[in-house]
């Protein structure tokens, strides 16, 4: 069994897809929603994920600021500019942690109240799922208005297509890549 399948099946055992129907931020349908909430409950399973997607970044040192995407991405970007930190033999308040929060006409404000600090930071984005990557990409067009350099993204489960070339970072990091309608979720599911 590979490290996607084990991490498969954690999130199913913590129930954090959930069927229903469901319109994505993406405004796409499904029938099967990943809830990061569920995952969220277990603070040491969200710890080993945050662990998990840094531990995957080929240059983790150049990192010098992490930005959750609202609100899926905010406590697991916290966790993981915490362990980023530590990996790098920073201090903690050297990785920054910033979030963001989702505005009503669909786009995003930047947390913090010094937004002329981002220029020339090395962002690393964090979110809980991708399926297009436009809350993403949103967020990266922020990021790079008031001078960001974002240098990559990260997510625990990705069910779309978008790679970091699409995205106009240096690394695309997840944990699960599935298809849209998430065959191998269901697969577990079922069993």
């Amino acid at each position: 069994m590979n490290s996607q399948d084990m991490i498969l099946e954690m999130l199913v055992a913590k129930g954090a897809f959930v069927p229903g129907s469901f319109k994505l931020a993406s405004g796409k349908t499904t029938d099967l929603k990943f809830e990061v909430t569920q995952v969220e409950r277990d603070p040491t399973l969200l710890s080993v994920l945050a662990m998990g997607l840094v531990d995957r970044l080929e240059n983790p040192g150049i990192i010098d600021t992490v930005v959750g995407v609202a609100t899926g991405g905010t406590l697991l970007s916290r966790l993981v500019s915490r362990y980023l930190a530590h990996i790098t033999n920073r201090e903690e308040a050297a990785v920054r942690f910033i979030e963001t929060h989702k505005l009503c006409g669909g786009g995003f404000a930047i947390g913090g109240n010094d937004l002329l600090s981002f220029r020339d930071a090395h962002v690393l984005i964090v979110e809980d799922a991708i399926t297009t990557a436009g809350s993403v990409r949103k967020v990266k067009e922020v990021l790079e208005i008031y001078g960001a350099d974002v240098y990559a993204v990260c997510a625990l489960l990705s069910r779309g297509t978008a790679s970091a070339r699409d995205l106009g970072v240096c690394e695309l990091v997840t944990l699960v890549q599935t298809d849209f309608e998430m065959t191998d979720v269901r697969r577990l599911l079922a069993s």
